[in-house]
């Protein structure tokens, strides 16, 4: 019987590049990203992790035009069991102003706080609630992060 070959040490390195790769892919979530919107000037929106809302998963994105930030869901979102809103790095819960077209959650009037937190924070937290949902869910918490935010915002600023 011939004896197994040991792998060469390039297959090693090859392995080793290829599993950083991937780790650094899985922590690159939701990059924050700014593109015209006419009249309106910029677009500042990050895509955030997708999240169970009973049924499936439902895509989550956060953009601020001007002041208001607004959190877009494909599902429908329950206010019935108290406030929905967001916390930057476990600061102070910011309550969302209204829900509209029934999936979204608007902020208007906190916004230039909000982005002063992004600006100093590094991790967001959106409490969001979901129905129709049987057995009630409760709250669904969804971190994304704030990296990049800073210089995205900058560049929203001068976009148009």
């Amino acid at each position: 019987m011939k004896p197994l070959k040991r792998p060469r040490p390039i297959v090693y390195c090859v392995a080793i590049v290829l599993g950083l790769l991937a780790v650094t892919v899985a922590q690159a979530s939701g990059p924050w990203l700014t593109r015209s919107a006419g009249a309106d000037g910029c677009i500042l929106f990050a895509e955030v992790p997708e999240v169970d809302d009973g049924y499936s998963l439902t895509p989550v994105r956060v953009e601020i035009i001007g002041s208001r930030l607004t959190v877009l869901t494909e599902s429908n979102i329950d206010t019935t069991l108290g406030p929905l809103g967001l916390s930057v790095d476990g600061g102070t819960f910011m309550q969302a102003d209204r829900v509209e077209s029934g999936t979204n959650l608007v902020f208007e009037d906190q916004v230039q706080e909000m982005v002063q937190a992004f600006i100093r924070g590094s991790n967001a937290r959106l409490t969001l609630r979901f129905w129709p949902t049987w057995p009630q869910t409760g709250d669904k918490q969804v971190d994304f992060s704030l990296k990049g935010f800073t210089q995205a915002y900058n560049s929203a600023l001068t976009c148009g």
